[in-house]
């Protein structure tokens, strides 16, 4: 089960780490309830960027923030072995190598993720694999981290691209009672993502392959979280919401890959890379 907040409310445990102190979770009675079929219109309504397409213009501007972030991303470029983030209270890196992280975000899974012995954290990921139900987002963030740090960089990469694409089901759909675990879920994402990434694009083909299992997991395991009553829809069908999410998602994986199938969008990618030094911090 998932590990409560600390200023979580009294709620079962495997949800409450959803429940923010002080926020009123209003029953089905109180909010209104759309159809299925106006998704998309209500999700840009409540989320500005819900129908954002990657395409064109757009994608550029994002690889070219990609490149900034990583030209900053290690001082002097060097290897970059570990990834000491800081997203309190959830996650502290340890300042130290043989020193243990602080892990606070699922009690089933806190002590061995903290741990530096790599069999504990892939033990970890099986787990996970096994049962994905209520498993969060933020979660799934701590393991990619702990597995870049234990040098399995694939399923790092693997798991980062999982718990943006669960997180973004969940934030798409659901309406009330999740707001902080959102905040942080993209806290790791902003912290952890350009050496996740920075790592991805060493092998553009790998990167795509790994984009798209991520996408397929999601689709495959959904996110049980959300259906739970006690967390708001303005969804009447929130399976079928659900549907609609994951569509938009694999329509920005494909543009993703429709970007980089053009050579002068890879040659350019290449260069900031070679430029910002991504490849000696991140290809070894």
């Amino acid at each position: 089960m998932e590990k409560p907040g600390k200023s979580s409310i009294s709620f079962p445990p495997a949800h409450s780490l959803f429940m923010p102190a002080g926020k009123t979770v209003h029953s089905r009675s109180q909010r209104p309830e759309v159809s299925s079929g106006r998704v998309a219109g209500v999700l840009a309504a409540r989320h500005p960027f819900a129908r954002y397409s990657i395409k064109g213009k757009q994608l550029r501007l994002l690889v070219l923030v990609f490149m900034t972030l990583l030209a900053t991303s290690a001082p002097a470029q060097q290897a970059v072995k570990r990834i000491g983030v800081y997203v309190d209270p959830y996650y502290r890196a340890a300042t130290d190598a043989n020193e243990r992280p602080s892990v606070s975000v699922a009690r089933a899974f806190d002590d061995r993720l903290s741990q530096n012995d790599p069999q504990r954290i892939k033990e970890v990921e099986a787990e996970i694999r096994k049962h994905p139900e209520l498993v969060t987002p933020m979660s799934l963030m701590v393991l990619s981290i702990r597995l870049y740090d234990m040098g399995f960089r694939d399923d790092a990469v693997f798991w980062h691209y999982v718990a943006k694409d669960r997180l973004r089901t969940i934030s798409q759909i659901v309406s009330s009672g999740i707001s902080g675990a959102i905040v942080a879920t993209r806290d790791f994402a902003a912290t952890a993502g350009p050496v996740i990434n920075g790592y991805a694009f060493c092998d553009l083909r790998k990167q795509r392959l790994a984009r798209r299992a991520a996408f397929e997991w999601v689709r495959d395991n959904p996110y049980q979280a959300i259906f739970l009553p006690q967390l708001s829809s303005p969804f009447a069908d929130r399976v079928a919401a659900l549907r609609e999410v994951m569509t938009l998602i694999e329509n920005d994986v494909n543009r993703e890959a429709e970007y980089l199938d053009f050579p002068a969008n890879r040659e350019r990618l290449t260069s900031a890379r070679q430029e910002s030094g991504a490849d000696r911090m991140y290809c070894w």
